[in-house]
């Protein structure tokens, strides 16, 4: 055997030496990161891509688990010191509201919102399977508290005209008492409704309890008979909108003034002649 054979016969052997340490090293962290990607998935799925799109591509953050023991793997503490009862997924959702009304949802790290909410991430993780879905569990709560309160109205027993006032103070308050969430709700999720069958089916309930309300006022002879439903429902849902962009957050107005400046704009051009 020549000392060039000798030599690459050396070489191989440390190759494959290596090779099985390495695959020896890094097989219970593959192990791991097997278990959490089913316990993550839906029942009787793979997961193969990020469950959103959320306007630019995002970079997703992942949790490397290194071992049995990983906080990640187990249910987050939810005691507070003084021996009550810490809502830490709540926590989490405040935090993450106020983070992406302040700085937009992309600029926001997972760090940082656990730091805010005081936390870890494998807490975090235990909740949502990404950044993604923390944006779209606030969006979602904030519109379904929505349309619960305007069920509530419609279906309450009064007159057309006291429920769309009703309808209108709730959007102006909204803007007031709930602007970041509203803000990330509206303007951070840049809804894509060819993706987001949920957001397309509450954005048509939202239409219908307002053109109910409509059509009630219509058959009762408070509002015109031949004002456009889709032109009137636009109208008075691009109420909080209006506000929203065209009144600063710390307005001088007084916010029931705003109401009735609103409401008599809207109703106005749907009111019946006397």
């Amino acid at each position: 055997m020549t000392i060039h054979e000798e030599y690459d016969e050396i070489i191989n052997g440390v190759s494959l030496t290596v090779s099985r340490i390495v695959d020896e090293a890094l097989r219970p962290i593959a192990n791991r990161l097997e278990i959490v990607e089913q316990r993550m998935a839906p029942a009787g799925s793979v997961r193969t891509e990020a469950p959103f799109t959320v306007g630019t591509p995002v970079e997703y953050e992942t949790m490397v688990l290194l071992s049995e023991d990983d906080e990640s793997l187990v249910e987050p503490t939810t005691g507070n010191a003084d021996g009550s009862v810490r809502d830490l997924k709540r926590d989490i959702l405040e935090a993450a509201v106020e983070l992406f009304h302040q700085k937009g949802f992309e600029a926001t790290g997972v760090q940082e919102i656990v730091d805010r909410a005081g936390c870890t991430k494998g807490a975090l993780y235990h909740y949502f399977r990404s950044k993604d879905e923390v944006l779209f569990e606030l969006r979602n709560e904030f519109i379904s508290n929505l349309l619960r309160r305007g069920r509530e109205i419609r279906d309450g027993n009064t007159t057309a005209t006291e429920s769309l006032r009703l309808i209108i103070t709730e959007l102006i308050l909204r803007v007031k008492d709930q602007r970041a969430h509203m803000s990330v709700a509206f303007l951070e999720t840049r809804i894509d409704f060819e993706r987001q069958p949920r957001a397309s089916r509450d954005r048509d309930e939202l239409k219908e309890i307002l053109a109910d309300i409509i059509r009630k006022g219509q058959l009762n002879k408070e509002f015109r008979p031949e004002i456009d439903l889709s032109a009137a429902v636009a109208q008075i849902a691009t109420c909080a909108w209006a506000a929203f962009h065209w009144l600063p957050e710390e307005t001088a107005l007084n916010v029931e003034r705003v109401i009735a400046i609103f409401t008599d704009l809207a109703l106005h051009g749907l009111s019946a002649p006397a």
